[in-house]
C-alpha cells in the first residue's frame, strides 16, 4: 500500500513539490523534514542572489539616471551590470551550479543579446521603453568586452561568497 499524498512545502529556493511519503520528503529537503529549522544555511544562497541583484539594478539605474559626465559613472559601469544581472539571474535559476558554468551561460545571453542588435529589430522599435533599456539601439565590440568583464567579476564574487 502506498503512503498518503501529502503537500510539503520545501526549503527556500527550491520548488515546492507535490511527493509521495516520508522518504521522498526527507530526501527532498537535504535529510529533514519540511518546515523544520535549517541551521546549516539553506535558503541563504537565493537571498544573496537577492541582495545582489537589487543593489546591481540600484547601481545600474543611478548611473543611468544621474549621469555624471564621467565615461565609467556614465557608459562602462551600466554595460558591466546588465552583464552582472545577467550572471545574478541565471545563477537563480541554475542554483548550485558552479560559477564558470553560470558565467559561460550569462555570457552567452549577453552575446546573443548583442547579436540580437545586429537584426535592426531593436532600432527599429527604439521608441519603447523596455527595448531601449534592456536591449540597446546598436552592436558594439565594446559592450562584448564589458559583458565578459561583468560576468568574470560575478563569477568571482560568486565563488569567494559561496558556503
Amino acid at each position: 500500500m502506498t503512503a498518503p499524498l501529502r503537500w510539503r512545502i520545501l526549503p527556500p529556493g527550491r520548488l515546492v513539490s507535490l511527493m509521495f511519503g516520508h522518504k521522498t520528503a526527507h530526501r527532498m529537503c537535504g535529510g529533514r523534514l519540511a518546515g523544520e529549522h535549517f541551521p546549516d544555511g539553506v535558503g541563504k544562497p537565493m537571498l544573496r542572489l537577492l541582495l545582489a541583484m537589487t543593489v546591481t539594478v540600484a547601481l545600474g539605474l543611478a548611473s543611468r539616471l544621474h549621469p555624471t559626465g564621467w565615461f565609467l559613472w556614465d557608459r562602462v559601469l551600466g554595460e558591466v551590470l546588465y552583464a552582472v544581472a545577467a550572471y545574478i539571474v541565471w545563477a537563480m535559476i541554475l542554483g548550485r551550479k558552479p560559477p564558470l558554468v553560470i558565467a559561460g551561460i550569462a555570457f552567452a545571453s549577453c552575446l546573443a543579446v548583442e547579436l540580437f542588435k545586429l537584426t535592426g529589430i531593436p532600432a527599429e522599435n527604439q521608441h519603447g521603453f523596455l527595448v531601449r533599456w534592456f536591449l540597446g539601439m546598436a552592436f558594439s565590440v565594446a559592450n562584448l568586452g564589458y559583458c565578459l568583464i561583468g560576468v568574470v567579476l560575478s563569477a568571482f564574487a560568486d565563488g569567494a561568497t559561496r558556503a
